[in-house]
């Protein structure tokens, strides 16, 4: 078990931990794993790595994922609201959790990116929901758009659910 001394949880750092500290590994994960999906579910059927993020929406994630990686990490042992809450950082190594949870976060990211990849090149492969057809639409009004040959207004009356 994760509490016997020299088990392979031990070794890693990950052995056993108090409620407190499990709390906050929680926290950490989530924090991690929801700040991520902000850059797979903004490329729709590219990976991740294939559009740059603006630099404001990466500045504001790199800010959200070192704050919430270091209140994890200093978070003082206390309950709030009754459920206790401890930092990673305070314990017998404890900080390896941190980076364990970082790790998986990680993983699951690459794993998630790929299946939204795949999800998509079905979709688009079967037409499911009509899809070709809509982003058909959507490309050709852009380039109508970019050319000046069409008016902004004239297409979203034309394709809006009332006019059909």
């Amino acid at each position: 078990s994760a509490w016997q001394p020299g088990s392979g949880f031990q070794g890693l750092g990950i052995g056993g931990m108090d409620y407190g500290h499990i709390v906050n590994v929680i926290f950490l994960k989530v924090a991690v794993s929801d700040i991520l999906t902000l850059f797979s579910s903004r490329t729709a059927q590219e990976f991740f790595f294939q559009r740059k993020p603006h630099p404001v929406l990466f500045g504001g994630c790199v800010f959200a994922l070192c704050l919430s990686t270091l209140l994890s990490l200093v978070w003082p042992c206390s309950v709030l609201d009754g459920v206790p809450v401890c930092g990673l950082g305070y314990g017998q190594d404890r900080q390896k959790i941190a980076l364990w949870v970082w790790l998986y976060c990680l993983v699951v990211f690459i794993i998630q990116d790929c299946v939204k990849v795949a999800t998509w090149r079905t979709i688009m492969y079967f037409n499911l929901f009509n899809v070709n057809n809509i982003v058909e639409d959507k490309v050709a009004h852009t380039e109508e758009v970019i050319s000046g040959d069409s008016n902004n207004y004239d297409y979203l009356v034309t394709t809006s659910p009332s006019s059909k």
